[in-house]
């Protein structure tokens, strides 16, 4: 199979398969994204900022963590950790 540093999972020291760099990119983007969605939409409100935010990057999440997992099984994993040469 083919290695992408971006798509490849991650292999942990344990020899599990974490999620890949895309993964975590999505993450960080979708909690961003999130929070300007809740903004936009409160009207200064709290309660429902949190609640918008809270229910959009739900679906966000798991729409793309579904689409980054389905491209990651055609890549073998990568180490997640390299230790130097002791």
């Amino acid at each position: 199979m083919k290695e992408s540093y971006l798509h490849s999972p991650r292999k942990d020291q344990t020899g599990s398969n974490t999620p890949s760099s895309a993964s975590r990119l999505w993450f960080i983007f979708t909690i961003i994204l999130s929070i300007y969605i809740g903004f936009y939409f409160s009207g200064d409100d709290v309660v429902v900022w949190f609640m918008c935010s809270l229910t959009s990057s739900t679906v966000l999440l798991n729409l793309g963590w579904l689409v980054f997992s389905r491209m990651s099984e055609t890549y073998d994993p990568v180490e997640l950790f390299t230790y130097a040469e002791e």
